[in-house]
């Protein structure tokens, strides 16, 4: 497991590598990210910055998604957060 999200513009090129792999994408909130990524001295310096930032590597893992759905599978932080077995039994 691994919560980069940079690695949106690589996952093609993990299901590649990995063919067997299923790929569970958690999306959080944009401004919890713009919150959490604005502070850091690399990155975005401002909201908007941090909004396209963000909606840039939602972008990505949806287009792998849109054309690999048998291997993907979409969750709201938010909602694993609030209700973790209702979410892990729906994944799982």
């Amino acid at each position: 497991m691994n919560k980069t999200p940079s690695y949106s513009h690589v996952v093609g090129r993990l299901a590649a590598l990995f063919p067997g792999s299923k790929m569970i994408h958690v999306i959080r909130d944009g401004r919890a990210v713009a919150n959490s990524v604005l502070p850091r001295p690399f990155g975005p310096c401002t909201i908007a910055e941090a909004a396209a930032w963000w909606a840039d590597r939602i972008e990505m893992a949806f287009i792998f998604g849109q054309a690999n759905p048998s291997r993907f599978r979409q969750v709201r932080y938010e909602r694993l957060v609030t209700s973790p077995g209702k979410m892990l039994e729906d994944i799982f």
